[in-house]
């Protein structure tokens, strides 16, 4: 009998279907923090007489920048978040990108920094700011809550993904994945739909307990995913 076998191309497309059903997700909790916080980062880099000094100056004394980055703290705790499946840093590897309310004078980096501890570090791809400077603790619980947020999502999208991965790799042919879990229809790549389209196949389906995923929570993921996809 013909049969749609799970490949590992096939078993490659659905795992990379699934995984992107929560782009917009990922991208929402990356970008889900206070846009006043570039300003608060300034102001904390400069007080209030040195801004008003660097302002007084003639046009050109300084570059002006429009945004502020943060690629996480320096001299942090290791803490992470963690589940099963996922593991995200709590003080480290983001990729902020902080915008200013109006272009602002900035100091050329390299005297700046050798000129004293500002505690925020500028270093080739990074942009840390110290840990342990108290100038910056008002940005600790915010953070802290922002990379929980990002371990949220990352954590629904990686217990989704796994799942589905336990699912094309029990069954060696797709028509018993399909009886077993009809969503992952939605998630197969159009050429193997086309094929079992052609084909007929009836074996006995593994139920939720055997495949050691919960189907439902999974079929609820697709269907909410469909009725908000743009």
């Amino acid at each position: 009998m013909a049969t749609v076998r799970f490949s590992q191309q096939l078993q490659d497309d659905i795992i990379k279907n699934a995984t992107h059903m929560f782009d917009d997700n990922l991208r929402q909790a990356r970008e889900n923090y206070p846009k006043d916080w570039g300003k608060k980062l300034y102001d904390s880099l400069f007080s209030a007489d040195i801004q008003a000094k660097m302002n007084a100056l003639p046009t050109g004394f300084f570059e002006k920048i429009e945004s502020l980055d943060i690629t996480g703290f320096k001299n942090a705790p290791e803490d992470v978040w963690q589940s099963s499946h996922t593991k995200v840093e709590t003080w480290k590897r983001v990729n902020l990108h902080l915008k200013l309310p109006s272009p602002l004078p900035f100091p050329p980096k390299n005297e700046w920094q050798k000129a004293g501890d500002s505690g925020y570090y500028m270093e080739y791809s990074r942009c840390e700011i110290d840990f342990h400077n108290e100038k910056f603790e008002w940005l600790h619980e915010p953070f802290k809550k922002y990379t929980q947020g990002i371990f949220n999502a990352e954590a629904k999208k990686d217990e989704f993904v796994a799942g589905v991965k336990s699912i094309v790799t029990t069954y060696t042919t797709l028509a018993p994945a399909l009886k077993a879990w009809q969503p992952l229809w939605d998630l197969l790549p159009d050429d193997a739909k086309e094929r079992h389209k052609k084909i007929t196949e009836r074996p006995k389906a593994k139920t939720s307990e055997e495949l050691g995923v919960d189907l439902n929570s999974m079929t609820s993921t697709v269907a909410f995913n469909k009725l908000t996809r743009k």
